[in-house]
């Protein structure tokens, strides 16, 4: 119990654990990551898991947490709100704020942190419609727990950038979902949905040293004034997100072990920068340290 309590802390995010029944502890849990979104296949018999007030004010980073209840009964708990799941079904809730999950029975779960930025969804949205159960009401709710599924077997194949594009999907997903749900289909507007299809071309094609605003707006048929009104409203702009991506790639690499044989220069060139001074100092600038630097304090 102390190691599967200890590993939910450090994994799904400052959690405790308790058994509440006197049968003997089991846990299992397969941990995953596509781009941006975390995945766990989670197994355990029953348990009180807990997220403290203290733990979630310390919570820099902002996910919406996902339970999709394959096989058992658990309560969740949040500001008041319960819902319980029992074999099938799914909920959200706020991971920047206490909650309570109860597994009654030895359950079988799907956990899915999806950050909340990527959601496009306002805080009002998320507080109104977590802690309430999906997969009834909408062809998309019940979808999305198959496709969950889908990367959880098939992910670990996948390449970086197709992690990165099976994670967006699984966004959307969830996020159409939400609003589906909410009744709010004309919330999903054209502007939207072309910023997510950039977003998606953009991490696909990231290697592609003369992918730019002015490539993309030929790619999609549009003008770049076009492109910059569907980010208008997104926390980075187009041009920011391009560096992004080809940085937070870059990192990825330096952490990889199946990169480390590789110059810190191929890796930039690799990943679309056409200058290693240029790549140098704006990795400093986003991560804190020289590229060598973040490869040595990663291994």
């Amino acid at each position: 119990m102390p190691i599967w309590d200890h590993a939910l802390w450090q994994v799904m995010g400052g959690l405790k654990s308790s058994i509440i029944d006197e049968a003997p502890f089991f846990g299992r849990a397969r941990f995953q990551e596509a781009g941006r979104v975390k995945l766990c296949e989670l197994s355990s018999s029953s348990v009180a898991v807990v997220r403290e007030a203290r733990s979630a004010e310390r919570e820099v980073r902002e996910f919406v947490k996902v339970a999709v209840q394959l096989s058992g009964r658990s309560l969740f708990i949040q500001s008041g709100r319960e819902v319980l799941l029992d074999g099938e079904g799914w909920t959200f809730y706020d991971t920047a704020r206490p909650y309570r999950v109860v597994n009654l029975t030895p359950v079988r779960q799907f956990v899915i942190l999806v950050p909340k930025a990527d959601l496009h969804l306002s805080g009002a949205q998320l507080a109104c419609y977590g802690m309430r159960k999906f997969g009834e009401a909408s062809a998309v709710a019940r979808v999305f727990p198959n496709y969950v599924k889908s990367i959880l077997s098939e992910g670990v194949r996948a390449t970086d950038y197709e992690s990165a594009a099976l994670g967006d999907v699984a966004t959307s997903l969830l996020r159409l979902s939400i609003s589906g749900t909410a009744g709010e289909h004309a919330s999903v507007s054209a502007r939207e949905t072309l910023e997510f299809q950039v977003k998606h071309y953009i991490r696909m094609n990231i290697a592609d040293p003369e992918l730019s605003v002015q490539s993309i707006a030929e790619r999609f048929g549009c003008s770049k004034r076009h492109l910059h009104r569907a980010f208008a409203e997104s926390d980075v702009s187009l041009s920011d997100f391009i560096w992004q991506s080809r940085l937070e790639r870059c990192a990825e690499a330096l952490r990889a072990k199946a990169h480390r044989h590789l110059p810190v220069g191929e890796v930039a060139f690799n990943h679309g920068f056409s200058s290693f001074s240029h790549f140098s100092r704006a990795f400093r600038q986003r991560f804190g340290c020289s590229p060598s630097a973040y490869r040595q304090a990663n291994f």
